[in-house]
């Protein structure tokens, strides 16, 4: 059994198995035979080619069967072929990463496949997810339980794959503990053969987040509930998040004129004009948001 490999794009030159490089052309074609090797006998062969395949790039394998008259087989074989050693790229979507978020109904993220030249991408028809919490003592969600790390999410029926992105399924997201911070990890698999190339988990695109569906507590220091006062400069109080974890992001307070009928809520410069409750943002005063954590008075 004789094998040649062929280029398939720019000069389509074959390999010289002599020369060890691409620099053949279609009249030196039957310079490009390399004969086989078998362990048996040659119905089962191998041919070790030392070819520097480009990942990305596509080729022409092409053999042919000799009989032991000399009588070379009269129709070639040929498998035209894309060389892939790069693992796909997956990330994580939602939550974003470095994030609070007050709920949790989906977690998704996009796929690509990835070759060296970046030409021929491939496809990536598994996606795998791990989810680990952060706080406390460390776990990994199963699927239906957190228990011990790793634990692993996979397709079809944990995780779906569409042809740019992944979803996991409804029913098998995490329960979330506010104040807890957990991080979501994704690995891809294209479809390389015998058994494609593997993303590892654990990459810079995945999301580190923060739980938190308790709101924040405001308390006034200025006025004081019940007070007489014959002059009211400012309005102030202090606000603090649920956990030292949780950022503050706003304090807004909403101002009502009890002696006058409807609507009778204040709008900054405007009066008590507006119908109740009407927001407006107060301004930090000892320390700035959004990102304030602990305690922080407002204004």
């Amino acid at each position: 059994v004789q094998v040649r490999i062929q280029e398939t794009a720019g000069n389509q030159y074959y390999w010289n198995p002599v020369g060890l490089s691409f620099n053949l052309a279609d009249v030196d074609a039957e310079v490009a035979w390399a004969t086989a090797t078998y362990v048996t006998d040659w119905t089962n062969w191998t041919l070790s080619s030392a070819v520097p395949y480009v990942g990305g790039s596509q080729y022409k394998v092409i053999a042919r069967a000799r009989d032991k008259a000399g009588n070379y087989v009269a129709d070639y074989t040929t498998k035209t072929v894309i060389y892939d050693y790069s693992p796909p790229l997956t990330d994580v979507g939602f939550p974003n990463n470095s994030t609070v978020i007050s709920s949790f109904s989906v977690t998704s993220g996009t796929l690509v496949d990835q070759t060296f030249s970046g030409a021929n991408l491939g496809s990536v028809p598994t996606v795998q997810v791990q989810f680990t919490r952060l706080s406390g003592t460390p776990a990994c969600w199963t699927g239906v339980a957190w228990g011990g790390c790793p634990q692993t999410l996979v397709p079809p029926n944990q995780v779906k794959v569409w042809v740019s992105s992944w979803t996991i399924n409804p029913a098998n997201l995490p329960t979330m503990t506010s104040g807890t911070s957990y991080y979501i990890s994704s690995s891809g698999t294209d479809n390389a053969t015998p058994t494609g190339n593997v993303e590892g988990f654990g990459s810079v695109r995945g999301s580190t987040f923060t739980f938190n569906a308790v709101p924040p507590t405001s308390w006034f220091s200025l006025p004081r509930d019940g007070s007489y006062l014959a002059s009211l400069a400012s309005v102030n109080g202090t606000a603090a998040a649920a956990f030292s974890n949780v950022a503050l992001s706003t304090v807004a307070l909403s101002l009502q004129n009890t002696t006058i009928a409807a609507p009778n809520c204040y709008v900054p410069n405007g009066g008590f004009t507006a119908a109740c409750p009407a927001w407006f943002t107060s301004a930090a005063r000892s320390c700035a948001w959004p990102g304030a954590r602990g305690t922080s008075s407002w204004s």
